[in-house]
């Protein structure tokens, strides 16, 4: 059961406190941003459509990446969409009919299509630059959490960082006490995640055949979680 959540700075610390509590075999950090990415989805095709600074980094990114385009298939309207990625068509279209990609660079100089400002470019996805300012706020959040016992007694519980937001925690954070709270959770998850797998592989031996899998039988599948980052909807 759900214990109540204490009150911290901030709100991202209260809800990352409930993830923790209520999704303890995940990355918190995934599932925060998992989160945030769906809200800051529905704000941007439901209320943003119109904004000109919105349209126009959509436009200089050519849309969404393959991950985050899934999503807006999911989430956002034909409405919406089509206005958004009408605009997103033209402008590639407009790029052909000025010449942009008249030549491949293997045809002519690389150097020469950078200096004569002929190369095309395309801007990093939006959804890509939302995902890491979210990162980035859930960690801080995570930091702050773990200068209270009662967050830091939750997070003690869980499956720790996956290895990519454990690596941005390790460079933002500023207070050595957290920080080796959170190292110790994770030396934690790691060596009991270690043991799962090498229990996996000794129970795949013949001589071992008959002995029934455990805990330990999705271990594989977590790992691949813990080394990448958890995808959402998995737990």
């Amino acid at each position: 059961m759900t214990q109540p959540v204490p009150r911290y700075i901030s709100r991202s610390s209260d809800e990352l406190h409930r993830l923790i509590q209520s999704q303890p075999d995940r990355c918190p950090i995934c599932s925060f941003v998992a989160i945030a990415i769906r809200r800051h989805i529905d704000s941007l095709f439901y209320e943003m459509v119109n904004d000109i600074p919105t349209r126009e980094a959509i436009r200089k990114s050519a849309g969404f990446c393959k991950p985050h385009s899934l999503l807006v298939a999911e989430q956002a309207d034909a409405l919406g969409t089509s206005l958004i990625y009408g605009d997103v068509l033209k402008n590639e279209l407009t790029a052909l009919d000025d010449g942009q990609f008249d030549r491949p660079p293997n045809t002519v100089g690389a150097v020469a299509r950078i200096l004569d400002g002929s190369m095309p470019g395309r801007a990093a996805c939006p959804a890509c630059r939302e995902e890491r300012g979210q990162s980035e706020i859930a960690i801080d959040a995570l930091l702050e959490g773990m200068r209270h016992d009662e967050f830091a007694a939750a997070f003690g519980l869980s499956a720790g960082l996956c290895l990519p937001h454990f690596r941005v925690a390790f460079l933002r954070a500023r207070d050595p006490a957290a920080w080796r709270r959170v190292l110790e959770v994770e030396r934690a998850a790691l060596a009991r995640l270690t043991g799962e797998l090498q229990a996996l592989a000794r129970k795949y031996d013949y001589h071992n055949a008959e002995v029934e899998m455990g805990d330990e039988s999705d271990s594989w599948r977590r790992a691949l979680f813990l080394a990448a980052g958890w995808p959402e909807g998995n737990g």
